[in-house]
């Protein structure tokens, strides 16, 4: 008979640690979380927390990753603690670096790249000028996400600004590396989720646009919106190399570039679940987070069936605003096929990821309407969180 855990540790205790604990609940699951402060999501919603990573370490049986950046001493690691995915590959590729090289030797396409191996950041940066003609993408290869850690390298009015995000990178002893910037047609996703056992589930390819650097919208599926099905085969067949070759298990994102003479592209991979699969909450009949938890308890995983048409569209805090706390939601009336999801944190900034809304379409015709009606109350729920009363500008920390 399969173990299954009788208590799952989320390290993390952001909006994904909260969907993976809500997953973990309706499967009978109990969940502790560790968090930096009492202020994160996951505490405001009344799980499970603690600020004691020993303390989580003792009371619960598989560790889950909200993402792969959370830092864990060395000291703290004792060999019976079980990770999942494997903190060894979690290390490994929360380094963009490691992930580029991996692609490589796996023969699966990415953008050309150059690593900065210690080199002077003005002189290097130079160079790439040059070498990329047509424009490059700088990177951090740790500690960036979301446009953070990313400067483009367009103009050479650019190089002293790329020099300077260099510099900063040598100061946080991490790496830098280039790559080609790609003239895409469009950014597309896949969510995959594998068991321990090897068996693997896919969620439909989905058309993902960016605003400032940052997921703002998920569509799909990719095949019904003008994306040709070959390349999601091959993406999934990407999906099943990487994570037969890594033993990479759970749910994990691949994020690609569609050139415009038709290729595919891998960007970045993501060892977790992802925000372009939040539309599996309210589109499919198995979450990505639900599906997640099952492989972290080793049970059954479900292949998941989608609706016709689908999307996600994120809940960003608007440019040009304030910082402001939340003191109440405004009350407006969400469509019946949509899901109106609030990630519970005290304040708002600009570019913040505060929420997101999932819906759905049985036509094309349909889901047009439906993404601009959704636009339509974004607009209206925005306008009245900037009104006085409901909410108190909060002092800059």
């Amino acid at each position: 008979m399969k173990y299954s855990p009788k208590k799952l540790g989320i390290l993390g205790g952001g909006q994904l640690a909260c969907m993976l604990a809500e997953a973990a609940r309706d499967l009978g699951q109990d969940v502790l979380a560790y968090v930096k402060s009492s202020s994160e999501p996951i505490a405001i919603k009344a799980f499970q927390w603690s600020e004691n990573l020993s303390d989580v370490f003792k009371r619960t049986d598989t560790l889950i990753f909200e993402n792969e950046f959370v830092e864990l001493p060395d000291e703290e690691i004792k060999e019976d603690l079980s990770f999942f995915p494997s903190l060894k590959l979690i290390r490994y590729l929360c380094n963009k670096v490691d992930q580029k090289l991996c692609l490589k030797k796996l023969g699966i396409q990415t953008s050309p790249f150059e690593i900065n191996e210690n080199g002077t950041p003005l002189n290097w940066v130079k160079e790439k000028a040059k070498q990329f003609s047509g424009g490059a993408v700088v990177k951090w290869a740790e500690r960036g996400y979301d446009g953070h850690g990313v400067k483009v390298l367009d103009r050479d009015e650019d190089i002293e600004e790329v020099a300077e995000f260099c510099q900063r990178a040598v100061e946080k002893q991490t790496k830098v590396y280039a790559e080609e910037k790609i003239d895409f047609r469009r950014e597309l996703a896949l969510v995959s989720c594998r068991a321990k056992g090897g068996d693997l589930v896919f969620y439909p390819l989905v058309i993902s646009n960016q605003e400032n650097s940052i997921c703002k919208e998920a569509f799909g599926p990719a095949t019904s919106l003008g994306v040709d099905p070959i390349l999601e085969e091959k993406a999934k067949h990407y999906a099943r190399k990487l994570s037969e070759s890594l033993d990479l298990n759970g749910c994990f994102a691949i994020e690609f570039f569609e050139t415009k003479d038709g290729r595919l592209l891998v960007n970045e991979i993501a060892p977790r679940v992802h925000n372009s699969g939040h539309f599996s909450q309210w589109a499919s009949d198995a979450s990505q987070f639900e599906n997640h938890i099952r492989a972290a308890c080793e049970m059954e995983l479900i292949d998941p069936k989608q609706k016709e048409f689908f999307g996600m569209i994120n809940l960003l805090g608007p440019l040009g605003t304030k910082e402001v706390e939340i003191e109440s939601l405004p009350a407006l009336d969400w469509p019946e096929w949509s899901q109106f999801y609030w990630y519970d944190k005290l304040k708002v900034r600009p570019c913040r990821k505060m929420g997101h809304i999932n819906f759905f379409a049985k036509t094309k015709k349909e889901f047009d309407l439906r993404i601009e009606q959704i636009k339509n109350l974004e607009n209206e729920f925005w306008k009245r969180i900037q009104k006085t009363g409901d909410v108190k500008y909060a002092q800059k920390n």
